[in-house]
């Protein structure tokens, strides 16, 4: 895939003959034959690869040393999304032994268009779900910076949700509503007057009722946000 801000590809995800080795290394765009598909945005044939001078050697050292793959021949094809190159795909030795023909570019470009749109609509949802859950971080750092004792609170109360879970072995979508529910469980605090948040001393009866409001009053500024409804019980 590509990196656009460090101008670098990274191997993100490799099935048999390469192994683990090469998991997340990167190198600049436009080296080796997958960095010239990049570059370029077109497919590329080489059977041959020890007489292609694109060959990224070093990377292929790497492959042989760890596994005793050799690498002979070389399919890629480019990644399109948006109209711009997201990344590429290669195929490594035709199990057959013969060299890649034509077909077999033209299979292998119908499958990059269905694994671009794959990968172009999971980087939407992450961007999607990482722009709520800033907003409620920020949400909740507004809500302890109005108490100045409990400042971070909800951060760390998060933290420790998480890692709770995690021990308990609860299912990812009872995961969620936790972290969600931990980073707003305070966010009720915006309905208390002030005077009662910051008093230095102890709070009396009438102001204990009023303190203790602030989970439903939370429950009920988070109602009817479809994203939060499991969290809303936290």
């Amino acid at each position: 895939l590509v990196d656009e801000e460090q101008k670098e590809l990274v191997f993100w995800t490799i099935h048999h003959g390469g192994g683990e080795v090469l998991r997340e290394q990167r190198m600049p765009v436009g080296q080796g034959i997958a960095g010239w598909v990049a570059t370029h945005g077109r497919p590329l044939i080489v059977n041959d690869v020890q007489g292609d001078a694109r060959f990224a050697r070093s990377f292929s050292q790497k492959i042989t040393d760890a596994t005793g793959f050799h690498i002979r021949a070389i399919l890629c094809v480019p990644l399109w999304a948006r109209e711009k190159v997201i990344g590429v795909v290669e195929v490594l030795n035709k199990v057959s032994g013969a060299d890649f023909d034509a077909e077999d570019q033209n299979t292998l470009m119908a499958l990059a268009s269905y694994a671009a749109i794959a990968i172009e609509n999971a980087r939407l949802y992450e961007a999607v779900y990482n722009g709520y859950v800033d907003t409620m971080k920020a949400l909740a750092a507004t809500i302890d910076a109005k108490d100045p004792y409990t400042r971070g609170h909800s951060e760390r109360v998060t933290t420790y949700a998480q890692r709770t879970a995690q021990q308990m072995n609860l299912a990812p979508d009872e995961m969620a509503a936790l972290k969600y529910g931990a980073i707003l469980h305070d966010i009720g605090k915006i309905g208390i007057d002030e005077h009662i948040l910051r008093k230095p001393r102890p709070l009396n009866v009438r102001e204990k009722v009023v303190m203790d409001s602030h989970p439903a009053i939370g429950a009920n500024i988070i109602e009817g946000i479809r994203f939060l409804k499991e969290a809303q019980p936290v």
